[in-house]
């Protein structure tokens, strides 16, 4: 007999899916294996495979086009709080189009294994100067238009930030924009720069050249 812990791991892996693929799974056997699992941690495209079945994005990812296209003749137009963009220079900076799938996912030295703040992040891209081949606030807004399954598909459980566009809020303090997924969808929010940043919280980057 089926214990109540085993059922809702199996109730909840068929969550969503039709008769013909639950019919699949236990023709196959496969019951006895989703019974010690941890459902939260189980990859059902793999289970689909084993079925014979496609993956479940398998098909809609492919075809999304990773080209983002920007009308730099546009300027941004910032938040009424946004006292002074720290970079105007740089903000209709960068090529016409770019592909989201060749963008570098930088992260600062210390970010690799443990955390820093945010301006220990801008002051390292200053000193070094990488801001100008940063995205900014038009690039990351370019992203987020294109909705959420273009998001997951190339920055999926991660906060991405646009650093070549810092803002001084009129209370005097820096902020930088981010994006990251939510149950609204792709979400994009000033982050004060004394904040924490994580390995999930790379500066988005334009390729060089030589990739």
């Amino acid at each position: 007999m089926a214990t109540l812990e085993q059922a809702e791991k199996i109730l909840s892996f068929f969550n969503g899916k039709d008769t013909a693929e639950v019919q699949e799974f236990i023709s196959r056997g496969l019951l006895s294996d989703l019974t010690k699992a941890n459902p939260s941690q189980i990859n059902r495209n793999e289970y689909r495979k084993v079925c014979g079945l496609r993956p479940k994005d398998e098909g809609l990812t492919s075809r999304i086009d990773p080209i983002i296209k920007i009308d730099r003749s546009v300027c941004p137009t910032y938040p009424d709080w946004v006292k002074e963009a720290q970079h105007r220079e740089l903000e209709n900076s960068g090529p016409g189009e770019f592909d989201v799938s060749k963008l570098e996912q930088w992260l600062h030295p210390d970010q690799e294994n443990g955390i820093v703040t945010g301006d220990v992040i801008y002051k390292y891209l200053k000193d070094n100067l990488l801001l100008e081949g940063c995205l900014g606030f038009v690039e990351l807004l370019a992203i987020q238009s294109r909705g959420i399954e273009f998001f997951r598909k190339y920055f999926s459980g991660k906060f991405v930030f646009g650093w070549k566009s810092v803002v001084l809020h009129s209370d005097g303090d820096l902020l930088v924009p981010c994006l990251f997924e939510s149950g609204r969808g792709v979400v994009l929010r000033w982050n004060w720069l004394d904040n924490s940043c994580f390995s999930d919280c790379p500066t988005l980057r334009l390729a060089s050249p030589q990739d």
